[in-house]
């Protein structure tokens, strides 16, 4: 299907979400199983921690492109406290590449199978969107008040917000330094794009002014906004929720809301229209098949169309008291990018980088 036919394909869809059918227990991506064989699926699933550099030991995992190939992540300094410089590397079949990006907790937002990364940098106190593309660190243009890139689909066009606050929703189309303003709901007090198919869907959420919860929002290739829904039960006007990232037509977020009795995952399908909660402690990303990574504590987690499996860490799982998180997952969902406990030094509590690699 043409990029243009998808286009008007997804630009017809509702907005909303399918969720998974969730087995107990912890299973292997495509299988049904008994405890056993879940357990024997789940040690296959084979875990790499990435470079560490020399006089570093904390390593955060931040993006990864959809293909799984690129894993953007940064590295913090033995006393995280000494220099708020936070160095980022993308790593591809294990060859690591240092994407030199001055000022201070700079950090990828979003990165595509070409290598073109995109993220932000403080720089004299003010937060400065970046895109990295064949080697070239570029500014983007966000004004005066700066602002951040979130995101980046295979055709180069990237996503994220203008401003301070109110911040604005862009969208710096492919080869462009310019934003172009993404529309917000009237009673919106600000706003940002989070992810962008690639179709052109872009995803995001704006402030409510009634009460300063987060709404979630949609706008289609032509820059036509819409809310997105809640799942059957959760009154939208007393909802905080805002999508991390779109795949496909599938969406995946975060939901607090009175009903939820706390922080739950949501899982939209805009083909179906349809928005559910996921069993996960915390959300990352999602794949075409409306896979899910994130955490059941204190695992690293993926809920698949029909079971739950968790990941293995680098330590006793009750010894783990931070947790580890799945922050994305492949589009064939045999490689979650994330991050893991590694125990503590004389700072305090260190997390690594790694990915898993499972078979499928």
């Amino acid at each position: 299907m043409s990029r243009t036919a998808r286009r008007d394909l997804k630009g017809r869809r509702a907005v909303a979400a399918a969720a998974a059918v969730l087995a107990a227990g912890a299973v292997y991506p495509g299988q049904a199983a008994s405890a056993e064989e879940a357990q024997d699926a789940a040690a296959e699933c084979v875990m790499t921690t990435l470079p560490i550099p020399e006089g570093t030991s904390f390593t955060f995992t931040t993006a990864a492109s959809d293909d799984g190939s690129i894993v953007a992540y940064r590295t913090y300094p033995a006393d995280p406290n000494s220099d708020f410089a936070r160095p980022l590397r993308l790593y591809q079949d294990g060859e690591v590449t240092d994407i030199p990006v001055p000022g201070a907790d700079q950090s990828v937002g979003g990165v595509n199978s070409e290598g073109t990364a995109v993220g932000f940098s403080f720089i004299d106190g003010v937060q400065i969107p970046f895109v990295w593309t064949e080697g070239k660190l570029e500014k983007l243009d966000a004004g005066e008040g700066g602002g951040d890139a979130r995101d980046v689909n295979e055709a180069g066009d990237i996503v994220g917000s203008r401003g301070d606050y109110p911040s604005v929703p862009v969208l710096w189309p492919a080869g462009e330094s310019e934003p172009v303003d993404l529309p917000l709901p009237k009673g919106a007090l600000s706003g940002t794009a989070t992810s962008i198919d690639e179709d052109g869907t872009i995803v995001g959420y704006y402030e409510d002014a009634l009460n300063g919860n987060y709404r979630p929002y949609v706008w289609d290739a032509d820059g036509e906004g819409a809310a997105l829904p809640m799942p059957d039960g959760i009154e939208p006007g007393t909802a905080h929720s805002y999508p991390k990232e779109i795949d496909e037509g599938w969406v995946v977020g975060y939901l607090r809301a009175p009903e939820t009795d706390g922080s739950v995952g949501i899982l939209w399908n805009l083909d179906e229209g349809t928005a559910e909660t996921v069993k996960l402690d915390t959300t990352g990303s999602v794949n075409p098949d409306g896979w899910v990574s994130g955490s059941v504590d204190p695992y690293a987690a993926v809920v698949t169309d029909s079971d739950r499996f968790k990941l293995p860490g680098a330590v006793d799982p009750d010894d783990n008291w931070f947790g580890d998180q799945g922050t994305s997952i492949s589009d064939d969902g045999t490689q979650v990018a994330g991050n893991v406990f590694a125990g503590e030094n004389e700072y305090g509590h260190v997390l690594n980088a790694v990915v898993w690699n499972c078979r499928k």
